[in-house]
């Protein structure tokens, strides 16, 4: 048995209101409210449905890593507009204390799921070490194709399993997980359904219909491995042929290092030796040949890929002219992948800030598709910010420059923005299109002057008739 303490919060509506939702509660540490929000906003799977579910995720890196249990269920109450309210409880489990047994998702579910929250500080359980025999036994074609293509760097949907139950689809995962070393759930997410209809962040999910750029497989059957990257081939012919499988469920256990399936030498995994080179995805060949032909004022390594730069040098090659697509394609992916990590958005946020060319570059990139600007823009955005983005840092980073953003970077701070700073941007483009009607700075200083006062006995208004 394997003892860890987890750390939780609850996030809903609270009955009989019209709010919308938040951390109803939490436990006093690691953690703050803000935190909580941030991390369950993150990972959100979508519209609630056929619930419970459950969805594995993760948090921060080294000796601060925790993998996220987020259990989806019905509360059996009713928001202020007769909505039913559904509830996620997270659990947060410090990575390391799962790899000491290690760990199974069922296990920790089982060990976690019947607590009844809140509760009195974090939760300290015992669960059990994982069992690679019953493990192993449950690894089918499907469990081999989602574990062979998850290699690739593209998210792994299975589909038709609708009438699959909540433990079997959470035992897939794990079957799936145990057929790569352990120490890739630091940076695995994995959930037992999501909506097909959202933009989520889960590498392993169950889905009605699989969404644009992930692999599908058919619940029960085996995916066309012959007509994916080298890698997956590889891999999968590996599995196939594997006369072990317990044994390597077990030697993959004892592979307990964080790994990330994105930056990892692949190349110690049974069957990958020969084929981790043909893993490099196109854009990072690109990225090569970039790096390699950039001044060197800009790029100190010439020989790096666009993956190894820092987040400034890697904007500064994706937007040099003549723009080349595929190079800020791979800017936009490497970053919005470099943000999962929150101590990375910093970095991110500085290098993003003088916009101007990289404005101009995913422009070029979706010529007269807006929507397609405005989706690029959100996944650097929330690269640099988080799932939303307070009024200080909008002020700071978008309005202190003179006129407003582009329509589709307005549209999608618009999307991220907390409810002040939506104020405030709203705010500024109104000034700014009165500004540039040639109305004197005098009458512009009135207006502002007296729309304060408006807002202003708004809010008293409001006050006295709620006394």
């Amino acid at each position: 048995m394997v003892r860890v303490t987890a750390e939780w919060a609850v996030w809903g509506r609270r009955p009989g209101t019209r709010d919308g939702d938040e951390i109803l509660a939490f436990s006093q540490g690691r953690f703050s409210r803000d935190d909580y929000g941030e991390i369950i906003a993150r990972y959100a799977t979508g519209a609630p449905v056929n619930l419970p579910q459950v969805t594995m995720s993760w948090v921060g890196g080294g000796a601060s890593a925790h993998i996220g249990l987020a259990v989806q269920s019905w509360s059996g109450k009713r928001d202020g507009l007769g909505r039913d309210i559904a509830v996620i409880r997270y659990f947060c489990v410090p990575y390391a204390q799962l790899a000491g047994g290690p760990v199974s998702y069922e296990a920790l579910y089982h060990a976690l799921d019947g607590r009844t929250l809140p509760f009195d500080g974090p939760l300290t359980v015992e669960v059990p070490s994982l069992d690679a025999e019953p493990v192993a036994a449950a690894v089918d074609g499907t469990a081999r194709s989602a574990a062979a293509l998850l290699l690739t760097g593209a998210p792994v949907c299975v589909v038709n399993a609708e009438a699959v139950p909540l433990l079997n689809r959470l035992r897939f995962l794990d079957a799936v997980a145990s057929l790569l070393p352990y120490g890739f759930r630091s940076r695995l997410t994995a959930s037992t359904w999501t909506d097909s209809a959202s933009r989520h962040r889960i590498r392993l999910s169950f889905a009605r219909h699989a969404p644009q750029g992930a692999h599908s497989i058919s619940w029960g059957e085996t995916a066309p491995i012959s007509k994916y990257p080298d890698i997956a081939q590889h891999y999968h012919e590996t599995l196939v042929n594997c006369r072990d499988l317990t044994g390597l469920v077990r030697r993959f256990a004892r592979e307990t290092e964080p790994q990330s399936m994105r930056t990892a030498d692949l190349s110690h995994i049974p069957g990958l030796a020969g084929a981790a080179p043909a893993a490099r995805p196109p854009s990072a060949a690109t990225a090569s040949q970039m790096a390699a032909t950039q001044p060197a004022e800009d790029v100190e390594e010439p020989a790096s890929t666009l993956t190894s730069l820092s987040s400034k040098e890697l904007i500064k090659v994706a937007v040099r002219k003549p723009m080349d697509p595929e190079a800020v394609r791979t800017m936009c992916s490497e970053l919005a992948k470099r943000g999962d990590d929150p101590a990375n958005r910093a970095a991110i946020s500085e290098a993003l800030r003088r916009r101007g060319r990289l404005v101009t570059a995913i422009h070029q990139l979706h010529p007269a598709d807006p929507d397609g600007q405005v989706r690029r823009f959100h996944a650097l955005l929330t690269a640099a910010y988080g799932p939303m983005l307070d009024r200080p840092a909008l002020e700071k980073d978008f309005l202190s420059e003179s006129g407003p953003p582009s329509v589709s970077l307005l549209t999608a701070l618009t999307m991220m923005c907390t409810p002040d700073a939506r104020v405030a941007l709203v705010e500024s483009v109104f000034m700014d299109l009165l500004g540039q009607a040639g109305l004197t700075r005098d009458t512009l200083d009135q207006v502002r002057a007296d729309r304060f006062d408006s807002h202003r006995r708004f809010i008293l208004d409001r006050r006295h008739w709620s006394m």
